[in-house]
């Protein structure tokens, strides 16, 4: 992008007789090359700790962060998920629509509203299988009808931002440090990888519109795994 802008602004410098020194693609600087973030994720031992505790704490709200956990799903799509996007025959799960507070452009510029529509993209829309110990927990909450919103049990759902919060208070309540909710969603990912499960169907679990996404994200060697590389690497020896 910076390469573009520069060749356009030398070029319009150069076309209308312009001194190059007196122009702002001079001072235009490439942006410096750092070493890349890997996402933050739960270790398994937290992971365990959070299943734990969710177990012994089961509700509604509760379930949600499990769910997370168990399919990678968005906070939005969490969110709008009711009960009859789950197929009980199947043992599947239909993520089709996502849930998001936007600001109403007009007049009023502070003022904002919910609206539940379609996914980010077409890949988005998918058909995620539900492990069976998370569908036998899924099943032991009693849901009145299938218009009821998965993490509230009624047919009123709760947005992003208030789930959020809730999270915050049960990771506290656990002791783990603190971490954005997407953390759920690296977490399942990362244990999937590090299970063997292939990229492209890991890729389409989560909903990502290139295989690449996943692989730039996921696919790294962790400490754990350079260990035993070496490990096996001296028994060799």
């Amino acid at each position: 992008m910076v390469t573009v802008l520069h060749s356009i602004l030398e070029f319009a410098a150069d076309y209308y007789s312009i001194n190059p020194d007196n122009t702002c693609f001079s001072k235009l600087s490439y942006p410096k090359t750092s070493q890349m973030k890997f996402p933050y994720t739960f270790s398994v031992e937290e992971q365990i700790v959070i299943q734990d505790y969710i177990d012994g704490h089961l509700s509604y709200q509760s379930l949600g962060i499990l769910f997370a956990l168990q399919t990678g799903v968005r906070i939005g799509e969490l969110c709008a998920l009711q009960y009859g996007d789950i197929d009980p025959e199947k043992r599947i799960v239909h993520i089709t629509k996502t849930l998001q507070r936007i600001p109403h452009y007009g007049k009023d510029m502070h003022t904002s509203g919910i609206i539940i529509s379609s996914p980010k993209s077409d890949s988005s829309i998918r058909v995620i299988p539900l492990a069976p110990k998370l569908f036998q927990i899924i099943t032991k909450l009693n849901y009145p009808s299938n218009k009821c919103y998965i993490i509230t049990g009624t047919e009123h759902y709760t947005e992003p931002r208030g789930y959020y919060h809730y999270y915050q208070k049960l990771l506290r309540e656990m002791g783990i440090t603190y971490t954005n909710f997407h953390t759920t969603r690296h977490t399942f990912a990362t244990r999937c990888i590090e299970s063997g499960a292939d990229c492209k169907t890991v890729s389409e679990i989560l909903g990502h519109a290139s295989v690449k996404t996943t692989l730039d994200l996921y696919m790294h060697p962790r400490l754990e795994q350079k260990r035993l590389c070496i490990e096996k690497m001296n028994t060799l020896l």
